[in-house]
């Protein structure tokens, strides 16, 4: 053991090793870091623990320019246990299934930069000036590197002083989706690499301003890093690293890639056990137009996951058809034909659950799609999801478009409407016989005609902003499940074309709702609170109308 001192403190070292060359690293740093930019650390990852001598040479120049630093070095099982206590099932899995080291070695640098401020160079690469001589080319907290063809950017060095970074959030979902689809992308770098960081990025100035990556001497085995002025910075791998071992011939993600061998598992594990996924309704009763083929189509193939659960589509009613219109309806209602013909749609389906055997169904639309299947935990499951429920319900919305995430677990649909919050969307939802036998009773159909037996005599059809959802919550004890379940395509609208605008951007709010909770594995602040709590819901949606008629 020795101890290395200066004017402020001492450290002490101690050296347990069989090779001839070691670095001596304190436990503290041994000179004052020139800004709190070095308090981030550098971040290297390779499949074992022992590297060949030429591999820790590589590494020397990076410690040697990079003195203020913490360094932080993964191997295979130490990338495992580190994913394994901070993200879900899925991403273990996702991480896993694939073959070549350098894919993994993608996703778990995106994971971590994902959840850590930090510097990450590939272990192969020489460092040829002091790391703080590049901070002042920082862009957004971030340094990135552009690479070749146009729109990709080089994942083998970034720096980034923000956890939580958006560009790597994005990047994470579109590995899950390639691996959990075995998706060969149009080529090698696109699967985890830097196609996939370059389309995780959005916006921002032309990174090849600053850094870029070209080959020296027209081999792409001897790239360089240079600044503006073709100044090399980093050589992006030691001399011989390709030839180790016949690494290029044998093991290289761009050869697997190539012999279609880069998935170790098939899809069925990530969709494994889809029958499961809705244990707890006894039948799918779909609606659909039959002018809407592609619609059809989709949801055909939504339904191909599930073929042991019976299924019915239901003819919708078409707006451009001519209806009977209710006589007597409300003055001044605005209610348009296609919204009539949703309603109408909505009852059609209901009366059919109800000459079905069985308790719970789920009623759905034509542009309901489980785009997040690969995603749905076991408290996802629609009986999961009852037994947690409270015990009145009589319906629970599994699809909304709430431009703002719901904060508890299940919200009281009624409640948040006479709240001023309506939060729209019937896509999806599930009922129970009993109220689907409530609906009927509240329905006398004469006629083709469709009459509300309230008490109060209200006819409700022609109403003003007569909308599906709201025709069947408000007379259930209705809640909205916090996790969107089903997504929406937002291509087309039958109803309300010119709510489309309004559709994506809700939309976006679900899909960051995924990539929030399938990374993180964040759950709802109480699940025991059913409540609508209108003060948060008017803090999240800012100046938003409180009445969105969508």
């Amino acid at each position: 053991e020795i101890t290395v001192a200066d004017d402020r403190f001492r450290t002490p070292v101690r050296l347990e090793s069989a090779k001839f060359s070691f670095v001596l690293r304190g436990y503290r740093p041994l000179f004052l870091p020139l800004d709190d930019r070095a308090e981030i650390p550098i971040v290297q990852t390779n499949s074992a623990a022992n590297v060949s001598r030429r591999k820790f040479h590589s590494i020397c120049t990076i410690l040697n320019h990079a003195p203020s630093h913490e360094y932080l070095f993964f191997d295979e099982d130490h990338r495992r246990r580190y994913i394994d206590e901070h993200f879900a099932e899925l991403v273990r899995n996702a991480y896993r299934a694939l073959v070549p080291g350098a894919y993994r070695a993608d996703l778990f640098r995106y994971l971590f930069a994902y959840l850590n401020a930090c510097v990450y160079l590939d272990v192969k690469m020489i460092l040829n000036v002091p790391l703080a001589s590049l901070y002042r080319l920082t862009y957004d907290d971030q340094i990135l590197v552009a690479d070749v063809p146009d729109g990709y950017v080089y994942n083998a060095f970034f720096v980034s002083w923000r956890a939580g970074a958006a560009l790597f959030r994005n990047a994470i979902l579109l590995c899950l989706d390639r691996i959990a689809a075995n998706d060969y992308c149009a080529d090698a770098l696109s699967v985890t690499g830097p196609g996939v960081f370059g389309a995780a990025r959005a916006g921002g100035r032309d990174l090849g301003t600053r850094l870029f990556v070209h080959p020296e001497g027209g081999d792409w085995k001897n790239n360089i890093i240079s600044d503006e002025a073709g100044l090399e910075v980093i050589r992006c791998a030691y001399p011989g690293y390709y030839d180790e071992d016949n690494y290029i011939k044998e093991r290289h993600y761009s050869v697997l890639w190539r012999d279609k061998q880069v998935f170790g598992l098939p899809t069925s594990v990530f969709n494994r056990d889809c029958e499961a996924k809705l244990t707890g309704v006894d039948a799918i009763l779909w609606i659909s137009l039959d002018r809407a083929t592609e619609r059809r189509k989709g949801m055909e193939a939504v339904l191909e996951n599930f073929p042991f659960i019976r299924s019915l589509r239901i003819e919708a009613l078409d707006g451009n058809d001519p209806l009977p219109l209710l006589e007597g309806s409300t003055p001044g209602a605005t209610a348009t034909a296609y919204e009539i013909a949703c309603c109408l749609s909505h009852l059609k389906a209901l009366e059919a659950a109800l000459k079905m055997e069985g308790e719970y169904f789920l009623i759905l639309e034509d542009d309901a799609r489980l785009r997040f299947l690969p995603f749905l935990g076991p408290e996802d499951r629609p009986d999961r999801i009852a037994e947690r429920a409270p015990r009145d319900w009589e319906a629970i919305q599994l699809s909304s478009l709430f431009r703002s995430e719901l904060d508890r677990e299940f919200t009281d649909w009624n409640l948040a409407m006479e709240d001023g919050f309506h939060i729209a969307g019937s896509a999806a939802y599930v009922i129970r016989r009993a109220a689907a036998e409530k609906m009927s009773r509240l329905f006398d159909k004469r006629d083709g005609k469709f009459l509300v037996k309230r008490p109060d005599g209200a006819k409700f059809l022609n109403q003003k902003w007569m909308l599906s959802d709201v025709l069947i919550f408000s007379m259930l004890r209705t809640y909205a499940y916090w996790n969107k379940i089903f997504t929406t395509e937002n291509a087309d609208s039958f109803i309300h074309p010119d709510h489309l605008a309004w559709h994506r951007k809700a939309q976006t709010v679900t899909d960051n709702h995924w990539r929030e909770d399938i990374i993180l594995r964040r759950w709802p602040p109480d699940s025991n609170v059913v409540a609508f709590d209108s003060s948060v819901a008017a803090s999240a949606r800012g100046s938003e109308s409180a009445n969105s008629r969508h």
